[in-house]
């Protein structure tokens, strides 16, 4: 369940999925305060990597249904 009063933030843990132990490829926190009132949103989101780089990006798709 959803709260729109007090959840705003979503926390993502990434991992790959192979053969042996799951390496986690990243993390990120995701602000998803737009959704509540747009219902509606896709963005691309970089995973940040230890050098101040980026590993990589992934494509997010929220749809909200109060």
């Amino acid at each position: 369940n959803v709260n729109p009063s007090t959840d705003k933030i979503l926390h993502l843990r990434l991992s790959d999925d192979d053969v042996g132990a799951d390496e986690v490829i990243g993390a990120v926190d995701v602000d998803i305060s737009n959704i509540y009132k747009d219902f509606y949103e896709e963005r691309w989101v970089s995973l940040p990597a230890k050098n101040n780089k980026t590993d990589g990006e992934i494509r997010l798709v929220f749809e909200y249904f109060p």
